[in-house]
């Protein structure tokens, strides 16, 4: 009777292993799967800061421009003028 309880005790100890390490498997998949979830939602949130900030550069980055281009046009008539006084 002792070798089939060590066999069944063997046995029994074997399979509530392999079952536990399933189990165990899938809660480490789901809390993988979670985390890269949350993940992609920062990194969502991120890309969604980062366009807003890009929209505001590019509209002063052009305003900007157009300030240099107004200031170039202005510089360009100051000196036309100096030179016109000058002689």
């Amino acid at each position: 009777m002792e070798i089939i309880d060590w066999i069944l005790v063997t046995i029994t100890g074997i399979s509530g292993f392999f079952l536990g390490m399933r189990k165990t498997q899938k809660e480490t998949d789901s809390i993988s799967i979670q985390n890269v979830a949350s993940t992609l939602n920062v990194y969502q949130d991120i890309i969604a800061d980062l366009k807003v900030q890009i929209k505001e550069m590019k509209e002063k980055m052009e305003q900007m421009d157009k300030t240099i281009h107004k200031l170039q046009e202005e510089n360009k008539k100051l000196n036309a003028m100096i030179k016109k006084n000058g002689q």
